[in-house]
């Protein structure tokens, strides 16, 4: 039997509204499992309105009670959706964020853990959120974004956000903070966790044996204390603990060098200190020009949850949102990523 994914629509002034029609459309979408829309059938069907002359414009979309959802049958050519928003209030614009949005966003989320707690779902696959529409919609006073969302209410203490395109992946110390904080938040603890981490995501994902790489901080990873002490103060004890778990991890490296080897897949995820180190090559590699739209390659995911989550590596895109130009390329991925890791999981190869 396919297993059922829940496919969080994100912020419905974004692109993810189309992005899932889009999706839809493709043989692929629900070849190896059924993935279940959580978000509103009211706003979809305004996306779908706007999409002149595609595919996605033939999908039933089919809403179904969030009290009463049963899975035994998934319509034929129908996208089901668990309808958490009947009616869109008349101050909803796509393109700009709104507290309705923010909060519509958070339920959705906050839906999609209750109901893969439960066994309803082998997966979740989120489209992009605003933080600050998270904000205004009273999420963002608790959760910063989805990944702290998604720790806090599985209870998990230790995660870690990866993004992958490809074979291509990094993994991050400190993600969402400013940059005079990053310093202070690189400490012995918080690498090794990073690094144990991203091995046992790896190996979720299939790979066996993995191969990290660490970045130092500072340039040149710190030319041996004159431009910075935190590779010698913390990252490198923390490798050396790591080697010591029989961790086949490499570093501190200086930053600039690392990811060109990742790239040629000498190691098989990076381990960046902060947001930019890791992101910057990530996206120069998954974000390709298309003609006059852009188009995204790449999944991040979120390691360390008892639940399987992944999701683009994009966010809501306010400036195309409506326009039929946002690319399902990375949804598709994320979805693809999550089938793989819940068969994974299925056959114990982990």
């Amino acid at each position: 039997m396919k297993p059922y994914i829940a496919l969080t629509m994100g912020d419905p002034a974004g692109i993810g509204p189309e992005i899932i029609l889009k999706a839809a459309a493709h043989p692929s979408f629900s070849k190896q499992a059924l993935p279940v829309v959580i978000g509103s059938q009211a706003i979809l069907t305004k996306a779908q309105s706007r999409l002149k002359n595609h595919p996605a414009r033939k999908i039933i979309i089919k809403s179904v009670s969030a009290d009463s959802l049963q899975l035994k049958t998934y319509p034929k050519n129908a996208l089901l959706v668990v309808d958490l928003a009947s009616s869109v209030p008349r101050t909803h614009h796509v393109g700009r964020l709104s507290a309705w949005g923010g909060r519509l966003s958070g339920e959705c989320i906050r839906y999609a853990i209750q109901k893969t707690q439960e066994g309803l779902f082998g997966a979740i696959v989120t489209c992009p959120i605003n933080k600050q529409a998270f904000r205004l919609g009273g999420w963002g006073r608790q959760y910063p974004g989805h990944t702290e969302m998604l720790a806090a209410l599985t209870k998990t203490r230790k995660f870690a956000l990866a993004l992958c395109c490809g074979d291509f992946r990094a993994i991050h110390v400190t993600s969402h903070i400013p940059l005079k904080h990053v310093s202070a938040r690189i400490t012995r603890s918080r690498v090794r966790d990073t690094i144990r981490l991203a091995e046992a995501g790896l190996k979720r994902m299939g790979i066996r044996k993995p191969r990290i790489a660490v970045c130092g901080l500072n340039p040149h990873a710190g030319e041996g204390g004159i431009l910075g002490t935190e590779e010698r103060s913390a990252i490198a004890p923390a490798i050396q603990q790591c080697r010591r778990e029989k961790i086949d991890v490499e570093g501190p490296l200086p930053a600039d060098t690392i990811w060109p080897h990742v790239l040629q897949r000498r190691y098989d995820i990076g381990v960046a200190m902060y947001h930019d180190q890791g992101q910057i090559p990530l996206k120069l590699v998954g974000f390709q020009n298309k003609s006059r739209s852009m188009e995204v390659h790449g999944v991040n995911v979120t390691f360390g949850l008892p639940l399987i989550r992944t999701s683009v590596a994009h966010g809501t895109a306010y400036d195309i949102a409506g326009k039929g130009s946002a690319s399902e390329t990375s949804l598709l991925e994320a979805l693809s990523l999550a089938i793989k890791m819940i068969q994974i999981k299925k056959h114990g190869r982990i």
